[in-house]
Formats: C-alpha cells, sequence, structure tokens
C-alpha cells in the first residue's frame, strides 16, 4: 500500500473518486511493479471502467520491456496499441 499510504498522507486519495476509462498495462519482466504491485494499484481505482493488461514481452516479439522499456524505440510495436486507448 506504499502509493495509497503516501496520498492519505496528504489527505487525498482520488484513486476512489475516479470513474472514466483506465487501463493498466504491466509488464511480467518489470521488477519494480509486478503483476501483483499492478493489481493492488489498479484495485485502488473501484469506480474506474478499468481493464488489466499483463504482458509478456515475448507475446509482443520483444526480449525484454521492464519498467521503463515500453516507452524505448525498441518497443515502439506497443505505442499504437496505447495510441488508440487513449484516442478512444
Amino acid at each position: 500500500e506504499y502509493v495509497l499510504g503516501f496520498a492519505k498522507t496528504r489527505g487525498e486519495s482520488g484513486f476512489d473518486g475516479y470513474s472514466g476509462p483506465l487501463r493498466c498495462v504491466a509488464f511480467s519482466d518489470d521488477p519494480m511493479a509486478p503483476r501483483l504491485a499492478a493489481e493492488k494499484l489498479h484495485d485502488f481505482y473501484a469506480a474506474a471502467d478499468k481493464e488489466f493488461c499483463h504482458v509478456a514481452p515475448q507475446s509482443v516479439d520483444l526480449q525484454s520491456i521492464g519498467h521503463f522499456g515500453a516507452f524505448r524505440s525498441t518497443s515502439e510495436r506497443l505505442w499504437e496499441d496505447f495510441a488508440a486507448y487513449l484516442e478512444a
């Protein structure tokens, strides 16, 4: 509950007040936000219209993605899907 605990110390959570669309994308080789941590964060948004995606690098023909790898040019094949979601 690291993220939620930080938000509560500031007197706000905001998680439960958001009811819009939300897609959480987690990567199986992310050592900083493993699946369980990403699912817990995703669960904070109880009122959101949410979707959880867990992606293995091999499923998108990549050797690795990691924590920030989705933003590297080597992961460009992921961007079209991200853009389509944001434009919808």
